[in-house]
């Protein structure tokens, strides 16, 4: 099995604009076959498409992946 090996970092900001510890968030993949995520780091495991979800103090966002 082919483990890719390409690592995005993501940030996450509180609404004052803030940077937060990307440790003190949630992280999560819709689909952790193509993508896992580990203190905001995207680790690509395969091809296909996946939502990367954070969540911190009670507000989320996500995006959309494609490999």
């Amino acid at each position: 099995m082919l483990k890719y090996s390409i690592a995005k970092f993501l940030q996450v900001y509180n609404a004052s604009g803030v940077q937060i510890d990307p440790g003190e968030a949630e992280w999560m993949s819709s689909d952790e076959s193509v993508a896992t995520v580990k203190y905001g780091t995207v680790f690509i495991n395969g091809t296909g498409e996946t939502v990367i979800t954070v969540a911190y103090n009670g507000n989320t966002a996500s995006c959309n992946l494609e490999v």
